[in-house]
């Protein structure tokens, strides 16, 4: 077994968002996926009871990206409603999917998910960044072992719940190779650390 470290989520760059993801007062890990041209509204991706927009909204209110890029996708209650046989993906495109390529990465291997957090504190019910953690840290909050590898449409039957993930909604526009990585069925499967795990 291949293990990949995969680093992922808004980051400190001018085209990643510019903020860390928030290791909320609970402890929970929030990873907040990159803005992108084309995707899914922030304000339909959540975290529990609230929806990523507006946790972003109290975090970062000069924020005015809309849409996000939900990749990789690891939660089920990340959206609210999921097609029959969802199973968390991964897509990777051009050069990091070559050095995949090369590497042979495929079914087995596992991808261990890390990004920058910071810690948060609920100020009048709402959130915010705690000015004592001023740099965060990088954190491990997922995984996802290779269970089957896309690199062409259309889809397999069994595979049509990846039609909104968007390697595959926005294959056209991708650059290529575009590769997306599903979860195993057994096995590690995939998912998220509920809390802290640092790398």
């Amino acid at each position: 077994m291949k293990i990949i470290l995969s680093r992922k989520g808004i980051d400190s760059g001018a085209l990643s968002g510019k903020m860390a993801s928030p290791i909320l007062p609970c402890g929970c890990l929030c990873s907040i996926p990159i803005p992108y041209r084309c995707g899914i509204a922030y304000s339909d991706v959540h975290f529990g009871n609230r929806s990523v927009r507006q946790m972003i909204g109290e975090l970062n209110p000069r924020w005015s990206n809309e849409l996000a890029h939900l990749d990789p996708d690891l939660r089920r209650d990340a959206m609210t409603s999921r097609p029959s046989g969802w199973r968390p993906a991964f897509g990777q495109i051009g050069a990091a999917a070559g050095h995949l390529i090369n590497q042979s990465v495929g079914v087995g291997d596992l991808f261990i998910f890390f990004g920058w957090f910071r810690r948060t504190l609920k100020i009048k019910e709402k959130l915010s960044f705690d000015p004592k953690d001023i740099h965060g840290k990088h954190l491990v909050y997922g995984w996802l072992q290779i269970g089957e590898v896309i690199e062409k449409l259309p889809l397999p039957h069994h595979l049509l719940f990846l039609k909104d993930h968007p390697h595959v909604r926005f294959f056209k526009n991708e650059v290529h190779p575009n590769k997306i990585y599903v979860s195993s069925q057994s096995g590690l499967k995939a998912g998220v650390f509920p809390t802290e795990l640092e790398c």
